[in-house]
C-alpha cells in the first residue's frame, strides 16, 4: 500500500514538473472615446389637441424634453471625460 502511494506522488510531481506553464492572460479595460454631437432641435409644431387630452399633451412634452436634456447631459459629460483621456 505504501509503494503504490509512493509510485503514485512521484509519478505526480514528475508529470506536473514536466507540463507547461502558461503565463497568466491580465484584462485591462481601455476607454474608448468617440466624438458625439447633439442633434439640432427642430422647431416647435402645433398640434390641435382635445381639452380632455390637453394635460396628457403637456405631461408627453415635459417627458420628451427632460429625456433630451437628459441624453445632451451625457453627450456632454462623455465629450469632456475624452479630452481629459486623450490629455
Amino acid at each position: 500500500m505504501k509503494k503504490a502511494i509512493l509510485a503514485l506522488l512521484s509519478f505526480s510531481i514528475f508529470f506536473v514538473g514536466c507540463s507547461q506553464k502558461e503565463p497568466k492572460t491580465i484584462f485591462e479595460d481601455k476607454l474608448v472615446c468617440t466624438e458625439q454631437q447633439k442633434l439640432d432641435k427642430k422647431e416647435p409644431v402645433k398640434i390641435r389637441v382635445h381639452n380632455d387630452d390637453l394635460i396628457v399633451a403637456k405631461a408627453y412634452k415635459e417627458d420628451m424634453d427632460s429625456s433630451l436634456q437628459f441624453y445632451e447631459k451625457q453627450v456632454d459629460r462623455n465629450n469632456e471625460l475624452c479630452k481629459e483621456v486623450n490629455k
